[in-house]
């Protein structure tokens, strides 16, 4: 597997009152020819979605603006909030850096990362 998760650099989400690190779920599928990558973004918009790769990093991002608030009213539980985020991945030599897709349905954002074309090569003995 030359897929690399890169936890510990990485910047998540971070709650309003900074006490922990909410880490956005990520499960990573591989088949033959390629890796999936599926993040639960509920709450999220698509334009609220940012994918880029860079150095061999695809990183995923999101920029919301912070909810508005009623300031008539405070929150008595707060369990979750939309809330900006970035998580970066490590791509490995056998990812296809230019066919990576992705797509937004029912709060999960799927990427596509196919792998590069094995070459096989025979070569003759002299």
């Amino acid at each position: 597997m030359n897929l690399v998760i890169s936890r510990p650099a990485v910047k998540t989400a971070v709650s309003q009152n900074n006490n922990h690190r909410q880490l956005v779920k990520t499960n990573i599928l591989e088949y033959s020819d390629r890796f999936e990558l599926k993040l639960a973004v509920p709450g999220y918009q698509k334009t609220d979605l940012n994918i880029s790769v860079d150095n061999h990093a695809l990183t995923v991002e999101a920029n919301v603006d912070q909810l508005k608030t009623d300031h008539s009213s405070t929150f008595k539980t707060r369990e979750f909030s939309i809330q900006n985020f970035k998580r970066t991945f490590r791509l490995g030599e056998d990812i296809d850096e230019k066919m990576i897709d992705a797509r937004h349905e029912n709060g999960v954002l799927s990427v596509v990362l196919p792998k590069k074309e094995q070459v096989h090569r025979q070569i003759a003995v002299s």
